[in-house]
């Protein structure tokens, strides 16, 4: 999208579009550096990068509960806002993120209970790969959990 959306802006005259990524450490699981710079490579952007070094994500715990009127799903919203605020500092007042993406891509986080509970164990076992990867934990161990918790026994 960014990368359509620069071209675009290249095209119409329009000045350099203007992106803003998180950027973690390197070896982080989260870190999406790599794919950052191959659209950063060869595209007219006008790029920030925003460390998260010494991340706090319940620093502004009390202020997104009340906003969020509740308990919410969403690990890295406080990540977010300071995306959200270094973009406001630079005078962009419309963003296009990638906010619930994720849950978007992998139907949910719910889906993984939903095939559990209705015993579609081998759907489960394919599904649990990203799971896996995305929480750190083995696909056999993850695994057992959905069977302990869904399982005949």
């Amino acid at each position: 999208i960014t990368c359509l959306a620069s071209l675009r802006a290249a095209a119409t005259g329009n000045p350099k579009l203007k992106t803003f990524s998180l950027v973690f450490d390197k070896g982080s699981s989260m870190d999406e550096k790599p794919f950052i710079d191959a659209v950063l490579d060869g595209n007219p952007l006008d790029a920030t990068l925003i460390a998260v070094g010494n991340y706090a994500p319940f620093a502004e715990f009390e202020r997104i509960l009340e906003e969020q009127e509740g308990t919410f799903l969403a690990p890295g919203l406080s990540l977010t806002r300071d995306l959200y605020r270094t973009a406001g500092a630079k005078g962009v007042k419309v963003l296009l993120d990638g906010h619930g993406g994720d849950e978007v891509v992998s139907q949910g986080h719910g889906h993984l209970h939903e095939l559990a509970n209705a015993g579609r164990w081998l759907e489960l076992w394919r599904e649990l790969r990203s799971a896996a990867n995305t929480y750190g934990d083995g696909m056999l161990p993850l695994y057992f959990k959905f069977l302990t918790i869904y399982g005949p026994a």
